[in-house]
């Protein structure tokens, strides 16, 4: 007969004892072995994928930053920069309501343009936004440089289950994804809708000042028609007067001949016709005195039409020239003004373009973390639930024979690091499938290097070992690989202890609702 092994609770040293072992429960005890070493194999294969996803989850969480911090980082980002568009756009309405306020007269459309934009302020809006680009491009750098530190030094110590649900329950969501691509969204909408609506108001008051400047240049026109018109009448007038002036002096001087003529002939006459020719003469120089004053009236309003047109012609000159000085400034400041708008929505076009692509970015990568945590979950959770079936099916052997059985019982282990329990679970196996004096030349077992995974095949396993029975013993390799051949579709629980009784009856709703 074979020899049992007896473990005790206190030390891990095994106490050999002379007990007498029947088949049947050789058998039943070789069963139980194949089980525990088909489900220590799928132990083994399900942590080796379990290690890779870890390790997998750890380099990919050594290049993330926490929920916390990234949702601060991205509000603070974001009220900057919502803050930084809000004031720009405020001062840009204000100075273009300002610059284009409605005015009847030119000088005061004048006054008001000069106040406007000028160069100083465009190059401090550009320096805003060059330094809002600069403070969202570092960012990461400056923001979260000890964050990563404090995460790299966190990921390197040894993961468990609980540490694996507190870090996924401090990842963030897909609502807060959402939440943070629906900002963008209206931050966008918002700037093109202020951009259409400034275009649309630039356009306005282009049109609004081109009919402006045509009405007043159609007012000046009909100015200038009817001040030329006035100087071809005043000159022609002037020409009128001069030939008529010029007419008296030579009615004049056939006065003068005339006067001298008579002058001679009063000496004849003087006594002939003294009494008829005085009230005449009387009468002709009363007229003379008539045309003389006319005369010299009529050259003082020529004088005064002479000076009043030179002043006209001034006025009017002078008057001319303001007005087109006047159009080319304000056509300058017009170009001005439409290149500094070009210039600012090319510079939100492309602030707004770099912030939709560094979104996306990191909605990409947060799902394909978030996938990555889900799956390494389900993976833990379903070992979780082997791990309890296992020793769950364990302890059930644990009747009132099983002390011919000589199962082993473990001590409750100091350290409730789950890694150190399996390990623990793992010798006390090792030793008891080495209890026959057939096994003694098997290798030990190394956790750090598992054996290679036995086929899950059960087909005929049974007869191969009934008839290696009847004809003799067989080897400890042999036993093992029918065991774990045949009981390979045996599922336990993870969690009980193995002194705890096993129960036989049926399963409670409780624990029906546990798996």
């Amino acid at each position: 007969m074979a020899q049992m092994a007896l473990v005790p609770v206190g030390d891990g040293e095994l106490v050999e004892q002379q007990i007498p072992e029947p088949v049947a429960d050789q058998n039943f005890n070789r069963k139980k072995m194949f089980e525990l070493q088909q489900e220590l194999s799928t132990l083994q294969k399900r942590s080796l994928k379990q290690h890779e996803a870890v390790i997998h989850l750890e380099t990919g969480l050594k290049s993330m930053i926490s929920e916390v911090d990234l949702r601060r980082a991205l509000g603070l980002a974001f009220q900057e920069f919502e803050n930084r568009i809000e004031d720009a756009f405020q001062d840009s309405n204000r100075k273009c309501l300002g610059m284009f306020s409605k005015r009847e007269e030119v000088t005061e459309l004048q006054a008001a343009i000069t106040k406007k934009v000028n160069w100083a302020e465009y190059n401090a809006v550009l320096k805003k936004l060059s330094d809002l680009r600069q403070y969202v491009d570092g960012m990461a750098e400056s923001v979260f440089i000890g964050q990563r530190e404090a995460l790299e030094s966190e990921f390197a110590k040894k993961a468990n289950a609980d540490w694996v649900e507190k870090s996924m329950g401090e990842k963030a969501d897909f609502a807060d994804l959402n939440d943070v691509r629906a900002r963008l969204e209206r931050l966008e909408v918002l700037v093109s809708h202020n951009d259409q609506k400034h275009t649309a108001k630039l356009q306005a008051m282009r049109e609004e000042s081109a009919s402006q400047n045509n009405d007043m240049f159609q007012r000046q026109s009909v100015l200038m028609k009817e001040a030329n018109s006035t100087m071809t009448s005043s000159k022609q007038q002037f020409q009128d007067m001069k030939n008529m002036i010029e007419r008296h002096e030579s009615r004049l001087k056939s006065v003068d001949s005339s006067v001298g003529e008579l002058s001679k002939a009063q000496h004849e006459l003087q006594g002939l016709a003294q009494k008829a020719l005085l009230p005449r003469l009387e009468t002709a120089e009363a007229s003379l005195v008539r045309l003389e004053r006319a005369d010299g009236t009529n050259r003082e309003q020529v004088i005064k039409l002479e000076s009043k047109a030179e002043e006209l012609k001034g006025a009017l000159d002078q008057r001319f020239r303001d007005l087109s000085q006047q159009g080319g400034h304000f056509k300058e400041q017009l170009d001005f003004l439409m290149q500094a708008t070009d210039m600012l929505k090319r510079r939100l076009r492309e602030v707004a373009k770099t912030q939709t692509g560094k979104m996306k970015e990191l909605a990409d990568d947060q799902d394909k973390h978030v996938q990555q945590l889900a799956a390494v979950e389900r993976v833990l959770k379903k070992q979780e639930r082997d791990v309890r079936a296992m020793e769950f099916r364990s302890t059930k052997g644990d009747t009132a024979d099983s002390w011919r059985c000589a199962l082993p019982m473990l001590a409750t282990p100091d350290d409730p690091d789950p890694n150190v329990r399996l390990n623990s679970v793992l010798d006390q196996l090792e030793k008891m499938a080495c209890r026959s004096e057939e096994s003694t030349h098997i290798a030990p077992w190394n956790p750090n290097r598992p054996p290679l995974p036995v086929s899950a095949d059960t087909t005929g396993e049974w007869e191969r070992l009934s008839h290696a029975n009847m004809g003799g013993a067989p080897d400890a390799e042999s036993a093992r690989a029918g065991h774990m051949a045949v009981t390979s579709g045996v599922r336990g629980m993870y969690g009980l202890s193995p002194r705890t009784p096993a129960n036989t009856g049926k399963m409670s709703k409780k624990a029906k609702r546990t798996f």
